[in-house]
Parts: structure tokens; sequence; C-alpha cells
């Protein structure tokens, strides 16, 4: 029996997709220590990372949320926000709050609470 359980774990290791370096580049470039992990850092480089910081975590700007989003006029264009921005500031109610907006961290949204 343990013969049977020593080929079973030998052969289990070679079976197809048990190594992750074998599922492709969703895998190789979702981190550096992955692409790192799979020898496929330059790989990642030229084809996934060299004109995009979108797939890196707080890469895009955009998904900081909306304390981002409608902090100007340059921004609310850049992420396409215009009609988000336009409805909430007319919903806000006008405030007398001294603190700046985006000044409270709690309104930065998913992108910085998660």
């Amino acid at each position: 029996v343990a013969v049977l359980c020593a080929v079973s774990l030998t052969n289990a290791a070679s079976l197809p997709g048990s190594n992750p370096c074998t599922w492709g580049p969703s895998y190789w470039c979702k981190s550096v220590s992955q692409a790192e992990e799979c020898n496929s850092v330059d790989f990642c480089v030229e084809k996934q990372w060299r004109n995009s910081t979108a797939g890196l975590l707080g890469g895009d700007k955009c998904t900081q949320g909306p304390a981002y989003w409608c902090s100007g006029e340059d921004t609310i264009s850049e992420c396409g926000a215009e009609e988000y921005c336009a409805r909430v500031a007319t919903a806000a109610p006008t405030s007398t709050a001294t603190e700046p907006l985006g000044q409270n961290k709690c309104t930065w949204g998913p992108a910085y609470w998660c």
C-alpha cells in the first residue's frame, strides 16, 4: 500500500495543470512575484505591462473612487464620470464643513478600502 501511495503522489505532481506556470500569461503577469516564479518577467514587461498600469493594483487612478473621479474637470473626463459627478453634485447637500473634498480617506472608495 505504501508503494502505491508513493507512486500516486509522484504521478500527481506531473498532472497537466498542476504547475501554475503552465497556465499562461494570465497567471504569469498577475504579479511581479508570479512572473519571477515562472521566469516570465521579460515577457510580461514587453507584452502586458509596458503600456498598461491598469493591471497593477492602484495603477489605474480611476479605480480610486468618486473622491478622485469628481475632484476636478480633468479627472471627471479622464474617468468618464461626467454623469455620475453631475448627479452626485446635484444630490449632495450644501456643506459648511471646512474639510476639503477627498480629505476623508473613507470617501476614497473601494480601491482604497480593499
